[in-house]
């Protein structure tokens, strides 16, 4: 190979040529891995057209590096991803039909049924047999086919997510939709896509109402921490809005819906949550702060109410301990941080992370949320939570050690000796 002329047409034409090597790039080289890897796709799929030259010179990214391999625009684009991807497919295609000639009985004529049967109709999943759609499994009306692997990927994580075990093992004993020539009506895939947009609602719901009253209750919190530290302090409901719209958010993690909190709603649930709390205006801006006689009155008030304050902690182990009984995880190969938060329930790691960094809103924002110890402290409590008290009886000691003992005692006092207790 000419080093000095295109690798690809090994010409030397008054077109420009491309030298990654010679590149202002930072990664210097990165166009010689990309063409290394398109070659490699083209040869995986049964390219007839590659040069000789390049099979005998091009070995790797290196040996171009090393011989400031170039080529022409025209003739690089030949070998481009997208080209590789199309004959990957249309190999994948002719295996496919090739599969199912192979069991096609040709020769009717031993058959009973004078028509002919082939075997490649009675191994083919009914989904794909004639024109038929692959999501209802009827005929009939205009149907469309499956012509991109991009559809055929999100098909396949719609039916996963929806857990649609039907469907789920009709894909799985096929290849590509792609290959198979599926065939769909619109309105079955956009009943699919509703479906498992729903899906996706439901699981976000499931988290905003908790979500919400866990970001009010370590907003209230931090209001009383900062009460506590300064009895002068006085909050602008502008900068708890913020805070309290940053935890609500965070807290919904996966289901990020940006939920934008109401100023007036959330003014409205902190005076009747907060005792002592007024709110008060000055300009445009609303202010909240603590009315101190209020404040005491209400705290000498919940001093002799220990018994209520007693009450509601059992009311709280109680639905946690329900919970934990409730939640039953299979173990799937792997223990990474996000299967260690699902195999606890939600309010119990909630409950632990407040104890252990605190129920303020700004230590629980900061990330990250969940720390290995609030993990170990939830999977504890689970390995050693019980319905029932065991009932364990005490096993008294046999007569023969207590023999045995008064036996000693008897002994040293006989002799004089002294026992040390």
């Amino acid at each position: 190979m000419d080093w000095s002329k295109c690798i690809v047409c090994q010409a030397e034409t008054g077109k420009n040529f491309s030298c990654p090597a010679k590149s202002k790039r930072k990664d210097t080289g990165a166009g010689y891995e990309t063409f290394i890897a398109n070659i490699r796709l083209f040869e995986e799929a049964g390219c007839e057209d590659l040069p000789e030259w390049i099979k005998s010179a091009v070995k790797d990214a290196e040996t171009l590096a090393i011989n400031e391999g170039k080529w022409h625009s025209t003739c690089y684009s030949r070998f481009s991803r997208t080209k590789a991807d199309r004959l990957a497919e249309r190999k994948r295609k002719r295996e496919s039909d090739a599969f199912d000639k192979t069991f096609t009985r040709v020769n009717s004529s031993n058959s009973n049924d004078p028509r002919g049967v082939t075997e490649s109709t009675a191994s083919t999943p009914g989904m794909f047999r004639g024109n038929m759609c692959f999501l209802c499994h009827e005929k009939g009306g205009r149907l469309h086919q499956v012509q991109t692997l991009e559809l055929d990927r999100r098909l396949r994580d719609c039916v996963q997510d929806l857990q649609d075990q039907q469907l789920i093992a009709e894909l799985n004993t096929s290849s590509d939709l792609v290959a198979r020539e599926a065939k769909y009506h619109a309105k079955c895939l956009t009943a699919l896509y509703n479906r498992h947009r729903d899906s996706e609602k439901a699981r976000a719901s499931d988290t905003s109402m908790s979500s919400a009253s866990l970001a009010l209750a370590e907003l209230i919190a931090f209001m009383e921490e900062s009460n506590v530290e300064d009895r002068s302090t006085v909050f602008r409901l502008a900068d708890l809005s913020k805070l309290y719209e940053a935890r609500v958010n965070q807290l919904r993690g996966q289901f990020p819906l940006q939920a934008r909190a109401h100023s007036t709603h959330l003014k409205k649930r902190l005076l009747q949550n907060v005792p002592g709390l007024v709110a008060f205006n000055q300009g445009r801006e609303v202010y909240l702060s603590y009315d101190e006689e209020v404040a005491l009155t209400l705290k000498r008030q919940y001093n002799e109410e220990e018994d209520t304050e007693s009450i509601t902690m059992a009311r709280l182990a109680n639905s946690i301990r329900n919970d934990m009984f409730a939640t039953s995880v299979s173990f799937t190969g792997q223990f990474d941080h996000e299967t260690q938060i699902q195999s606890v329930p939600q309010r119990l790691l909630v409950l632990i992370n407040m104890i252990i960094n605190g129920p303020n809103i700004k230590d629980q924002a900061e990330p990250p949320n969940i720390t290995q110890p609030v993990l170990t402290v939830a999977q504890l409590l689970m390995g050693n939570a019980y319905k029932q008290r065991r009932k364990t009886k005490r096993t008294p000691y046999p007569d023969i050690c207590k023999e045995q003992t008064d036996a000693t005692v008897h002994l040293c006092r006989d002799e004089g000796a002294f026992i040390d207790s």
